[in-house]
């Protein structure tokens, strides 16, 4: 059909508004040196305990269904309905394994970063 679109077209100063920034490598914090690249003395103490960040927050939905159904008093239930994911790293949101992210921010997203190639 003739009017059905070519494809994306989005310029360099589109995607730098749009797109969340990503610092280069060379900025990024690395352990046991300096800014200037020197090695310097961990602050960790011996024993200390490490926590690593999550890379994925999962929110299981419930649903009370004590309330839904009024059911009597000291009678408790909940029903799991589902579960929202979002990746942190990537911002992609998901419902029970469905994307909930807007697919064309998605499209767009995805010309800019093999722009950025």
């Amino acid at each position: 059909m003739a009017d059905e679109p070519k494809g994306i077209e989005i310029s360099k100063e589109d995607c730098a508004r749009l797109i969340a920034h990503q610092p280069s490598a060379d900025v990024e914090y690395k352990p046991g040196v300096d800014t200037a690249g020197r090695p310097v003395v961990s602050a960790d103490l011996p024993g200390s305990a490490i926590i690593e960040a999550p890379t994925k927050i999962i929110i299981p939905l419930t649903l009370d269904v004590a309330d839904l159904f009024s059911l009597p008093e000291g009678v408790a239930g909940e029903a799991g309905i589902g579960a929202i994911e979002y990746d942190i790293m990537s911002g992609r949101l998901e419902y029970n394994g469905q994307q909930l992210t807007d697919p064309q921010m998605a499209a767009i997203s995805a010309a800019c970063a093999n722009m950025k190639k």
